[in-house]
């Protein structure tokens, strides 16, 4: 791969990144700025393969460039807007804290073991081609075939190689991005940018949650994240439910810090990564925008002096989720790959295969069994008004339930139910959910003593 064109496209999005952070939640938290960089970047670089996808731009060095540069421009002037006319908007973004310190035994043990994970993800990453079949013809292969074409793919057969034109191009501008300028496509360089994207995902829900809880909660959620196993083997990049977890994740903490502060930049960064996760996955439709506007609706019912701020992120957020199926169908393409996804077909083979895939199946571990003892532990807590308990932020597990409900549904009412039956995506799908609720037990359970 060319090091130096893939290093410049590294700054040219670490920048653009970091200063849309610094729009969107002042100049406060520069840390979180930068592990939000390249994630931020992402959405932005996504939205100019969109435009050019529609113009019909060719997609060379020199359009990517100029447009980077012109959105780095604009952002530039956007800060300078604020600097000039919003001195007395809102103040610094402070959120509170009720920090548990951990023994010194278990964060050795967390940082051991997050070590042990990231060295494995890293060497398969840095040294190992693409090997995952869905990785190469979803992802990878769809990559490079528009990179080659400079021109957005949509390959409705799969004669050259790549599969599902359908999926949102978020992961693959990425992709595409980072090798202009060189001479040949690498394998090496679309992968590593990826994983750089997860890590970036990963830092953010640490750091969010060491807003709220401390940074021994942020630790050991993060190692329970990774720990499991399935989610373990995906942090080799590839696949786009993990990033699509990633963002839903950062999401729910960021719209738990706005509950904390009312500032409603937290809630416009929520709105952000769940319009990230339906650029990375028309998934994200489902198990993103839905619960996100369902939830905005309960503020809105708590905080009716707030209901304008609340509604406009709310239809900001639809309108831009819609950007990407309304251009699909303008394409003539289906919104799903399979199209019978929505025919309704109870499944009592799949209704029968759940408890196995959930409880016994190796790709979950124990976390299931975790997650059904923390949801008890919850209610018992709840009932005898535990001080550990932070009742507000209860609604925090919602979006999880919400999503694992969905999916149960999907695999065993409809006729996705064969990918359960097969022992395929429902595996992968289930991660966000647990996801979900493991950052919302983070969010959920205070040190007692706090307020």
């Amino acid at each position: 791969m060319s090091l130096i064109m893939f290093l410049f496209w590294l700054v040219v999005l670490s920048t653009e990144g970091y200063l849309f952070a610094t729009c969107v939640l002042g100049k406060t938290h520069k840390t979180l700025h930068t592990a939000l960089a390249l994630p931020l970047a992402s959405l932005l670089n996504f939205f100019l393969l969109y435009k050019y996808a529609v113009l019909g731009i060719t997609l060379r060095f020199i359009p990517f460039l100029l447009g980077h540069i012109l959105i780095i421009g604009l952002l530039l002037c956007f800060i300078q807007y604020q600097k000039r006319f919003l001195q007395n908007g809102p103040s610094p973004i402070i959120a509170t804290t009720s920090p548990w310190i951990a023994p010194t035994w278990i964060r050795g043990c967390c940082i051991i073991l997050l070590s042990i994970s990231f060295i494995f993800s890293a060497a398969h990453t840095f040294f190992i081609p693409t090997v995952q079949f869905d990785s190469f013809t979803n992802w990878t292969m769809r990559s490079r075939i528009s990179y080659e074409d400079q021109a957005m793919a949509f390959d409705t057969t799969e004669q050259r190689g790549m599969a599902k034109p359908q999926y949102p191009f978020l992961m693959h501008g990425l992709q595409i991005l980072v090798q202009q300028g060189s001479h040949s496509w690498s394998d090496r360089a679309g992968n590593i940018i990826i994983y750089f994207l997860i890590l970036s995902g990963l830092t953010c829900i640490f750091l969010l949650i060491r807003l709220l809880r401390g940074t021994s909660t942020a630790l050991v959620t993060i190692t329970i994240l990774t720990g499991i196993p399935l989610l373990h083997m995906h942090l080799i990049p590839g696949y786009g439910d993990i990033p699509l977890l990633l963002w839903l994740c950062i999401g729910l903490i960021s719209m738990a810090l706005y509950a904390d502060n009312h500032n409603v930049r937290w809630l416009i960064l929520s709105g952000l990564c769940v319009i990230m996760g339906c650029f990375t996955k028309l998934e994200g439709l489902q198990t993103g925008v839905l619960p996100f506007l369902l939830l905005l609706v309960l503020f809105m019912k708590q905080r009716p002096v707030e209901r304008i701020r609340i509604a406009i992120v709310g239809a900001g957020s639809i309108v831009l989720a819609a950007l990407f199926p309304i251009f699909l169908l303008s394409k003539g393409l289906p919104l799903s790959p399979h199209g019978t996804d929505f025919a309704l077909e109870v499944s009592t083979k799949a209704i029968a295969l759940i408890p196995s895939a959930m409880f016994a199946s190796g790709s979950f571990g124990i976390i299931w069994y975790a997650i059904l003892l923390m949801l008890a532990f919850i209610g018992f807590a709840w009932k005898k008004h535990f001080a550990a308990l932070d009742r507000r932020k209860l609604w925090t597990l919602t979006w999880g339930l919400f999503v694992s409900a969905e999916f149960v549904f999907l695999y065993t009412c409809t006729s996705n139910a064969q990918f359960l039956i097969n022992q395929e995506s429902f595996f992968r799908q289930m991660l966000i959910p647990a996801a979900l609720l493991i950052v919302g037990f983070a969010v959920v359970l205070k040190k007692p003593t706090s307020s």
